[in-house]
């Protein structure tokens, strides 16, 4: 299986908080270990909006996919430009909510549709700057 990765680095003189999506257009799955596997046939979730709730807390909110049982949320700390694994949820909605966040960093959140069991869609990346 090949792997790929994806980096993004920015800099920035003062605080500015961005949303950066970036919807991807084939079958694959980012896992948590960064490798990306095929999956199931349905679009990846729409118009991810990412809003800071407090320094530490984070919502996360998009669009339904038709057809989806849940959805699959997992999210980075972007510390150095380089994304860490920090957590993963499953939901049975369009939005959570993350709390306990590190202040001070950024985070990359990606969303996918669960199709069934554990096949999931394309999946949507936002990405929180405003640490």
């Amino acid at each position: 299986m090949k792997k790929y990765f994806f980096n993004c680095t920015a800099v920035f003189f003062f605080a500015l908080q961005f949303n950066f999506h970036l919807p991807l257009k084939s079958s694959l799955t980012l896992q948590e270990n960064n490798s990306i596997s095929a999956s199931c046939s349905l679009p990846a979730p729409a118009y991810l909006n990412l809003s800071r709730v407090s320094t530490n807390s984070i919502n996360a909110s998009w669009a339904s996919v038709s057809g989806a049982i849940g959805y699959k949320v997992t999210v980075y700390e972007l510390d150095g430009g380089t994304p860490i694994y920090l957590t993963e949820s499953e939901v049975g909605g369009t939005s959570i909510t993350l709390g306990g966040l590190p202040s001070g960093v950024g985070y990359r959140f990606t969303v996918a549709a669960i199709c069934s069991g554990s096949s999931v869609s394309d999946f949507i990346i936002g990405l929180d700057g405003n640490p």
